[in-house]
């Protein structure tokens, strides 16, 4: 099958706080304050700089008074500086980091051959969760075994109709049984995919509309910032995407685990499993030593890098901000 490929440039988040923004050649985007990379700070201004990608490269201009950070150097005013594939703006000084990315996209020239179509023939039928409109009991459909009680527990959930907030063709979103902010939900697909080491290239789709909803549910909060992400090693086997308010304003919070499961590298960006399904053909996960390993740091706030003695610290100090 032929392929054409194209490049892509796109500025990614660090802190997990917006899809990821395109940038398109010979159109300058503008980042700042605003509803593209959901920024509330009003230390940032609504255009804070202006980048552009001409046949002269990728450059970044400072708008505003405050400025803007390149790879730590400030940005005075007017300034001008070319970007380099990778680069962190900042947008104010140590706060709302962005890299930029470039993906090659790979676009299929040609439909589906005969000889693809036969091959799928003797592929098993997919596990499906058949989440119910009325409040009849959840059904399991199929062939393939399907895991133990945890795993049935989360399942159960997505049924449940003091936890359902609202359900797609292909997905459901609950309401975290154990929240550890003030807004937290769970996005989960129906057909039965055990864990993110689990997704296909052909989930790419699926998981792109999970996010969509995802932020769609941040929207209807918009006094509360969210983070969206997957759990590197989650504790419960049907993949399940978090969104999560920054808030982190919970009685259930209440360990340095949970803290940091949500505040370090353990919490993966869901752009970054896209990239790795669309690139590798698959995600691989860190290993559990490595997890351990994030979730053992020392507590430090998600916002001004303040390191509190213990969770009640830390807690008290969230209040601050």
């Amino acid at each position: 099958m032929s392929k054409n490929v194209s490049r892509l440039y796109f500025f990614r988040s660090l802190d997990g706080m917006c899809p990821d923004i395109l940038l398109k050649r010979d159109e300058p985007l503008i980042l700042g304050r605003g509803p593209v990379t959901r920024v509330k700070d009003s230390k940032v201004s609504r255009h804070q700089v202006r980048i552009t990608w001409t046949d002269d490269g990728i450059f970044i201009k400072q708008l505003a008074e405050n400025s803007s950070f390149l790879n730590t150097r400030p940005l005075k005013k007017n300034e001008k500086a070319e970007l380099s594939e990778n680069a962190v703006i900042h947008l104010v000084s140590n706060r709302f980091p962005f890299k930029l990315i470039l993906k090659t996209d790979y676009i299929a020239a040609t439909p589906q051959n005969e000889a693809d179509t036969n091959k799928n023939k003797d592929v098993p039928k997919k596990e499906v969760v058949e989440v119910k409109n009325s409040n009849t009991s959840l059904v399991k459909k199929v062939e393939g075994g399907g895991g133990g009680q945890w795993s049935f527990g989360l399942l159960q959930s997505m049924n449940n109709p003091q936890l359902k907030v609202l359900e797609k063709s292909d997905h459901v979103v609950i309401k975290d049984k154990f929240p550890k902010a003030e807004h937290h939900y769970l996005v989960l697909p129906l057909e039965r995919i055990q864990n993110i080491a689990s997704l296909k290239p052909e989930h790419v789709p699926l998981v792109k509309r999970m996010v969509t909803t995802g932020w769609e549910l941040a929207d209807k909060h918009p006094t509360h910032r969210f983070r969206l992400g997957f759990h590197a090693i989650p504790s419960m086997s049907q993949v399940h995407l978090h969104v999560i308010s920054q808030d982190f304003n919970s009685d259930r919070l209440k360990t340095k685990k949970h803290w940091n499961s949500f505040t370090t590298e353990y919490f993966i960006n869901p752009e970054i499993i896209l990239d790795k399904l669309i690139s590798k053909g698959k995600y691989v996960p860190i290993s559990k030593v490595e997890g351990d390993e994030l979730l053992k740091r020392d507590l430090e706030c998600h916002i001004c890098q303040h390191k509190p003695k213990n969770i009640v610290d830390l807690k008290k100090h969230l209040l601050t901000h």
